[in-house]
């Protein structure tokens, strides 16, 4: 059975720090300017042993939760996405011309299976 990729809008802190993530995972799973982005992406796995130099084969994948919320804001179900990776990462629309508001951007996960809890 094959899934569609899943792609998903979210909010970009004022760091770039989940933006900045998942773009270091895609390099460290495609094709890394240098060789140590992917070594990075090994050792942030949090299975990567510092005594043998390895980490778990699969780490680079991950799941994900997605809540569905009730109108008042509680979870009413799960979807859960097993073993995700990146395959595409959407540009950053910088606005000059707003007052402060929220900056977004896509990205879009293959995924092996999901359930609905």
């Amino acid at each position: 059975m094959e899934f569609d990729s899943l792609t998903a809008t979210f909010l970009i802190d004022e760091d770039l720090t989940n933006y900045i993530e998942i773009l270091n995972w895609i390099r460290g799973l495609g094709t890394p300017e240098v060789l140590s982005e992917y070594g990075d992406l090994e050792k942030a796995s949090p299975t990567y042993n510092v005594y043998t130099n390895k980490s778990v084969a699969g780490d680079v994948l991950s799941d994900i939760t997605l809540h569905i919320l009730t109108n008042s804001k509680n979870t009413n179900k799960e979807v859960i996405y097993r073993d995700c990776f990146p395959i595409a990462l959407g540009e950053i629309a910088f606005d000059s011309a707003s007052d402060g508001g929220v900056i977004v951007a896509d990205a879009t996960f293959q995924l092996r299976d999901y359930v609905i809890q």
